[in-house]
């Protein structure tokens, strides 16, 4: 989500969901890895033993949810006026 004209906070949000505690850890861990390989590291981690961690890259924050915890928040629709943006063509499996 792209969300500069909304708030200071940051630019965007990545948004990402795992199947539980363990995948949201193994899929921070990979965001942060490899970011890390490129110099960038993160100003912040939090939640790593709740539901929701959020990596904070100062203009980007990654949120990696369970299902569960998403759904309950729902961050898409407290940002609802934000414009979503299609990484598709840069994200890959590997």
């Amino acid at each position: 989500l792209e969300i500069t004209e909304l708030t200071a906070v940051a630019d965007y949000f990545v948004i990402a969901t795992g199947t539980s505690g363990t995948h949201i850890r193994a899929l921070s861990d990979e965001v942060q890895d490899a970011l890390t390989k490129q110099g960038v590291e993160p100003r912040n981690v939090e939640g790593k033993s709740t539901g929701w961690i959020l990596l904070d890259y100062s203009s980007v924050l990654v949120h990696v949810f369970t299902g569960e915890t998403r759904e309950y928040y729902n961050i898409e629709r407290l940002w609802q006026d934000a414009r979503e943006i299609d990484i598709s063509d840069v994200v890959t499996e590997d």
